[in-house]
């Protein structure tokens, strides 16, 4: 007589999964015109026609408005928009950092 094999079938509890926040890929504009882009990485890693318009930064150090500016007198496709579009990318993959400028000290009263 042949033994009818019984196959005991088990789940383990399983955890509730949460769901990670998807990768951010613009940051939010929260910046403004004269505020000041610095670079965080030491070369362009950009490809392309975003090669050109990264170079526009320089150095960093230029105001939001300057760069702008260089990519529209460049004559980069897409100009103003596409410099702002290029800004929100580069600030959410942490490429470069814009603050508000340094403020002077005021003069001391007399």
């Amino acid at each position: 007589m042949a033994k009818a094999n019984k196959r005991i079938t088990t789940t383990a509890p399983v955890a509730p999964v949460t769901p990670e926040a998807p990768a951010q890929r613009y940051a939010r504009r929260t910046w403004g015109l004269d505020d000041v882009i610095t670079l965080l990485v030491a070369s362009n890693p950009k490809r392309g026609a975003s090669y050109g318009r990264f170079a526009c930064y320089g150095t960093g150090g230029i105001t939001v408005r300057q760069y702008v500016q260089a990519v529209v007198d460049g004559g980069h496709k897409g100009g103003a928009t596409k410099a702002h579009a290029d800004l929100r990318w580069d600030v959410a993959h942490k490429l470069v950092a814009i603050a508000a400028p340094a403020k002077a000290d005021a003069p001391a009263a007399e």
